[in-house]
Formats: structure tokens, C-alpha cells, sequence
């Protein structure tokens, strides 16, 4: 069987596997997300209101994930148990545990997003458009949102551009629409990186003036820590002023509730730079969600599960659960 990734594509319903997954943020996330659990005296008077307003709304909440799943073209350089066959069925249960509502996905290839068509149900619409090798789509929960339209741009960059994706959805639950952004920034070049994250700034800016906008993706942002040697690069900090140009803000710093699980996305040992390894070096951030001003965030977390006692990819994945609020008024777009 074949299937167009530009179409929409039916993905993933239930496991048929099962495994043993430890070490997970997804316990604490529930807990603190129950206002009965909240400690007024660790918060100031204006912030638990605000985390109590917003907590009341949490059947409008929305988990949005981005995991960069890792292609498998350098496979033959990794450990047998890292290798895309023996890790595929780890990344089925880790999404069917995480249970996002909107999925964004870096690398994976053409054959292995068709292995998931294959192995995977119906709960899910995949959209992606591009022309580049890596399938950088966004799945939706079928049965939570309406699909209204997807678009991929190809952002010039070497022989084959950047794709960054948009889908445009309905959300079923509250009536409110948003757009899904994402993308995955170039790693080797400081100067390309930068042309590319500007394009994506001006690209998105218009819809995130007055629409919930939600820009996901690997960004490749190495923290400027020059103590650190082993980083490749130091133009990560920069990346991010330049992603906020596009009018949307870095989730970690709007979260209600804060952050869970590790401070980085990358699975390397502290000093060392190979993944699957460890829980990264502590402040850097590879993988981001920003959002724009019509999206209230409520928490953010890393997700540093093991199954059957690896990672199911070099990168953990980044969770953020929101609430979209009402479309700005175009007066109102400078206040919020």
C-alpha cells in the first residue's frame, strides 16, 4: 500500500505492544495539574488565582509534543539496541503514554512514517507537504479537531529547502482555532540557521498577530555557555530572540505551573556529545514549543521516560499542555 504524505493520513489508535516504561514525567504532570494539590503559600495571591482560572478550563486543554524521532540513514553508527528497527516499537508506546493531542515529528524518513501508517489505527491526521527527505509533519487527534487546511513552505537552504509545516485546526471541544507550526532548523551552520529562523519569523508573524499561534520543533539551539567546550556551537540564545520575533514566546517562560523532568532535550551524557546516553546538559534546549499570546500555557516538561530501559530516541520529548484562549482583537494585539 501506498501513501501520500501531502494528504492527510490516518496514524496511530492504540498500542499493540507492551512495555515496561519507567522513569516518567506523565505521573507528576496530573498531580500538579489538580488544583487540589495546589500550596497557596508557595505562590503569590495573584499567581494561584491565575493558575486556579486557568485550571478550571482544563477540559479545553490541549497536549501538544514535539519529538525529534531521529532518522535512521546513520544507523549503521549506532548501538543494535538505537538502531530504527529494535527502537520503533519504544517510540509507539512512548507516544501512546504521552498521548498528545497534536504531534509534531522531526526526521523521520518517507519508509519509516510509512511503518507507522502500517503498525498504527486511525486516531491520528498526519500532514505534510514538502519536498525535503524528512517528513517534519504535524499529526492531529482526529477526533478532537477539525482539519482546515495545511500548508508546507520550503525555505531555501542548500540543494533541498527547510520545510516548516502548518496545519490550521478546529478545536471540537471549545470551537477555537489555531495554527500548528513546525520545523527543524539547520545543526551544522551557525549563518544558516540564523537565515532559515528568520524566515520562519516573518512567515509566521502574521498569523500569530491575532490567531493562536503554536511554532514546534527542533530549533538546534545550543545555549551561549563557552565554559562549555563540547557544545558545537553558541548561537542558540540568539535563535530564540529571532524565533520571537515572529510574535510568539518560548512556552518554558509562559508556563502556569513551570517545568518537570530534565533542563535539555538531548539524551547525551553531561561532558559527551553522543545520545541515548543520558539526560543532556543542564540549560541546553534543542527542542522548543513557542506560542503566541492567544495561548495560555499551563506546563511544560521533558519527558526522560525509558522503555524496556532505553530511550526511544536520541532527543526526549518536549511536552506542553495549553488552552487556547479568544482571537485577539487587531486593537488589542500589542496589550495581552
Amino acid at each position: 500500500m501506498k501513501y501520500k504524505t501531502c494528504l492527510l493520513l490516518a496514524l496511530f489508535s492504540g498500542s499493540l505492544l507492551s512495555a515496561k516504561i519507567e522513569n516518567s514525567i506523565l505521573p507528576v504532570l496530573e498531580e500538579i495539574q489538580d488544583v487540589k494539590n495546589l500550596n497557596p503559600r508557595k505562590y503569590s495571591t495573584n499567581q494561584i488565582k491565575e493558575i486556579r482560572r486557568a485550571l478550571e478550563r482544563s477540559n479545553e486543554k490541549i497536549r501538544v509534543i514535539s519529538y525529534n524521532m531521529l532518522f535512521d540513514r546513520n544507523d549503521d553508527k549506532l548501538a543494535p539496541e538505537n538502531r530504527f528497527p529494535a527502537r520503533f516499537p519504544r517510540l509507539i508506546e512512548m507516544v501512546e503514554s504521552m498521548q498528545p493531542d497534536v504531534l509534531c515529528i522531526q526526521e523521520l524518513q518517507f519508509h519509516q512514517v510509512e511503518k507507522f501508517m502500517q503498525n498504527m489505527g486511525n486516531t491520528y491526521g498526519f500532514y505534510y507537504d514538502g519536498k525535503n527527505g524528512d517528513q517534519d509533519g504535524v499529526l492531529y487527534r482526529k477526533d478532537r479537531f477539525t482539519f482546515l487546511g495545511g500548508r508546507t513552505w520550503d525555505i531555501p537552504h542548500k540543494v533541498v529547502g527547510i520545510p516548516l509545516t502548518m496545519v490550521h485546526l478546529l478545536d471540537k471541544v471549545s470551537g477555537k482555532t489555531s495554527y500548528v507550526f513546525n520545523v527543524h532548523l539547520p545543526f551544522f551552520l551557525p549563518d544558516a540557521r540564523e537565515r532559515v529562523a528568520k524566515a520562519v519569523a516573518k512567515t509566521i508573524r502574521p498569523y500569530a498577530e491575532t490567531n493562536a499561534v503554536i511554532l514546534a520543533g527542533d530549533m538546534n539551539t545550543f545555549a551561549n555557555r563557552p565554559d562549555i567546550k563540547t557544545l558545537p556551537c553558541y548561537d542558540g540564545d540568539r535563535i530564540e530572540r529571532i524565533l520571537k520575533r515572529g510574535g510568539v514566546t518560548n512556552s518554558r517562560v509562559k508556563s502556569l505551573l513551570g517545568h518537570v523532568g530534565p533542563i535539555s532535550t538531548f539524551t547525551n551524557r553531561l561532558g559527551k556529545s553522543e545520545g541515548f546516553e543520558g539526560m543532556g546538559t543542564p540549560g541546553v534546549f534543542l527542542d522548543h514549543i513557542f506560542v503566541s499570546k492567544s495561548v495560555l500555557v499551563l506546563v511544560h516538561g521533558v519527558e526522560p521516560a525509558l522503555v524496556d530501559g532505553h530511550f526511544a530516541s536520541d532527543h526526549m520529548p518536549l511536552i506542553v499542555d495549553i488552552i487556547v484562549r479568544e482571537p485577539l482583537d487587531p486593537k488589542q494585539k500589542q496589550t495581552r
